[in-house]
């Protein structure tokens, strides 16, 4: 038996309603998504500007203890806080020399050690000899030997030799150092000295030091008018304590005006230039270190002798253990 929507309205009403039921119940009645979009705030951290103390080109000293009296130091405070400008100054401060002056300020100043004359000194500026070039071929004048770059001083006095070591100045910080002196006193004798290093995150380095003494004179002595041009540039680059590079050139150019009978001219520029490689472990720890230093000096303007040049190559090797060093250096010049 069959039923017809014609003759049976309420049925076919019944199943429209239950139809529409069903199609309601399918509506998504979820949140809409916001996970996709990026809701995280902008970092405001501000950019870490404090000061870092990054690893420096080792020292060149003599490594080990030495017994009492055999070895005289001389830091930055010493430096800083006395009346020494130049490496005679301070050799006059050590018990056993006697600095034999010419005259005043820009005249020769020889060194006196052990009944061997000016003979007896010998200079190392970071490790290299420090050799005598130009008319003084033999002597080295401690006078002209600025110490507005050294940052350190070891004087040590060896049977018949004055031994010293210079040590030039470091930047660690990665704050920059900046500073401006004058100097001024009797005979319009002046000194004017700059300095400027800086040191950078990435491991490089850069330090200029520009100073320049001189002096009006006294006429009718030996002490006549005298000018020095110093110049020091520094660069290096040390990321890491287990490996750096750095080169460093000193110019210095002397002027000393002639006096009748007493004094004659005396011009003469130098250049020192030195190259420096190093390979380490980590700092005090034990292991092999190798050194490779290239070094050149010139002299030219010499009122007296030609232009001359000097090279030399330093390759030094040590092995450190817990209690030991073994350590051994080719020099050829």
């Amino acid at each position: 038996m069959g039923l017809t929507p014609g003759r049976c309205p309420g049925v076919a009403l019944a199943l429209l309603l239950l139809c529409g039921g069903a199609t309601a119940a399918q509506v998504d009645t979820l949140p809409t998504d916001t996970t996709a979009r990026d809701t995280t705030a902008r970092d405001t951290t501000a950019r870490d500007t404090g000061a870092v103390n990054l690893p420096t080109f080792p020292f060149e000293l003599v490594p080990g203890p030495l017994a009492a009296g055999m070895r005289y130091v001389f830091d930055a405070d010493s430096l800083r806080f006395s009346n020494v400008f130049t490496l005679s100054d301070l050799l006059g401060h050590v018990p056993g020399v006697y600095v034999a002056r010419g005259g005043f300020f820009g005249q020769a100043e020889y060194v006196l050690y052990a009944g061997r004359g000016p003979r007896a000194l010998e200079i190392f500026r970071d490790g290299v000899p420090y050799l005598p070039l130009g008319r003084d071929s033999l002597f080295i004048d401690p006078a002209r030997i600025s110490l507005a770059a050294v940052e350190r001083v070891e004087v040590l006095p060896l049977p018949g030799v004055l031994r010293v070591y210079l040590v030039t100045r470091r930047q660690a910080s990665t704050h920059a150092h900046s500073a401006v002196s004058n100097v001024t006193g009797d005979r319009d004798i002046a000194r004017y000295r700059g300095i400027f290093a800086q040191r950078w995150r990435g491991g490089f380095g850069l330090g200029v030091v520009v100073e320049r003494p001189d002096i009006q004179g006294a006429p009718g002595t030996s002490s006549s008018a005298f000018a020095d041009d110093e110049v020091w540039v520094h660069a290096e680059y040390t990321p890491t304590p287990r490996a750096g590079v750095s080169y460093q050139l000193v110019s210095s150019s002397w002027d000393r005006d002639p006096e009748d009978n007493l004094v004659d001219r005396w011009t003469l520029k130098r250049r020192d230039g030195v190259l420096r490689l190093f390979a380490a472990p980590i700092r005090a720890a034990p292991g092999l270190r190798v050194q490779l230093t290239l070094a050149t000096t010139s002299t030219e303007k010499d009122s007296a002798v030609a232009p001359r040049s000097n090279s030399q190559v330093v390759f030094d090797a040590a092995h450190v253990w817990g209690r030991a060093q073994a350590s051994a250096a080719v020099r050829l010049s």
